[in-house]
């Protein structure tokens, strides 16, 4: 699985893609590009990587993906892929319907893990990476955990059985640490990850067991980025001058 170690910015040269290859254009903490990474590495697809500056993207990518969004999707066969949850689909199919993740949950349910990424990413975003604080973006915070935790059905969210829902869910969850530790003034080489029966979750305590199991799935931890890892980043793009590398 080759990778472009470094986030490629504006003034970067095009690195070479392979046409045989699956290519999949995103950015290091993404949580729309880790859900693709995610289903790719559950499917055991090897694909090669090319990270993108998010705010300052090359000239050249712009010219592949008009709309500068990412995660792309470049197939073996020259499709063009957008949109995170079209892409899981896609990868969810190549291996045939034994192996489909979506054949778990049903669509219902994917789209429903859909709505709730959605709603938290609505919450976390504003604090892990613009620093609005104060008690009304807490609640939403929590609002938002306190859905999730009555939605999750089991050990994973849609029943005893991993799903796309956990794979579509699973990397706006993974950034609750990111998020509180900006509401509560935590120096990012300071965040720790949540513990089993950590206080902080003692409010969402299926969510909370549910988020640790999800992490030590092998196929996460393999390309999992940490939460420590995670806030000094966030740290640097709330500053104004973001590092997508440190």
């Amino acid at each position: 699985m080759p990778t472009c170690s470094k986030h490629l910015r504006q003034g970067d040269p095009k690195p070479d893609i392979n046409p045989n290859h699956y290519t999949l254009f995103g950015n290091r903490i993404c949580p729309f590009v880790e859900r693709v990474r995610y289903t790719l590495q559950y499917h055991g697809i090897e694909f090669d990587s090319i990270h993108i500056a998010l705010d300052a993207k090359p000239d050249w990518f712009l010219e592949i993906s008009p709309t500068g969004k990412v995660p792309l999707f470049l197939t073996n066969d020259g499709q063009m892929i957008v949109e995170s949850d079209v892409i899981m689909r896609f990868v969810d199919k190549m291996k045939g319907e034994k192996t489909s993740l979506l054949s778990v949950c049903g669509e219902e349910d994917f789209q429903k893990a859909c709505e709730l990424s959605s709603e938290l990413s609505g919450t976390i975003h504003p604090v892990a990476f613009r620093g609005h604080t104060g008690k009304d973006a807490e609640e939403a915070i929590l609002n938002a955990c306190l859905k999730i935790n009555s939605a999750i059905k089991g050990t994973y969210l849609a029943g005893p059985k991993l799903s796309l829902a956990d794979l579509v869910m699973f990397p706006f969850v993974d950034r609750l640490e990111v998020a509180l530790s900006v509401l509560k003034g935590t120096d990012p080489s300071e965040v720790e990850e949540f513990k089993p029966n950590d206080p902080t979750g003692k409010q969402w305590p299926v969510l909370l067991e549910y988020l640790l199991r999800m992490r030590e799935l092998p196929f996460v931890a393999q390309v999992r980025t940490s939460a420590q890892a995670k806030a000094r980043i966030a740290a640097t793009i709330r500053s104004g001058h973001p590092d997508w590398d440190m």
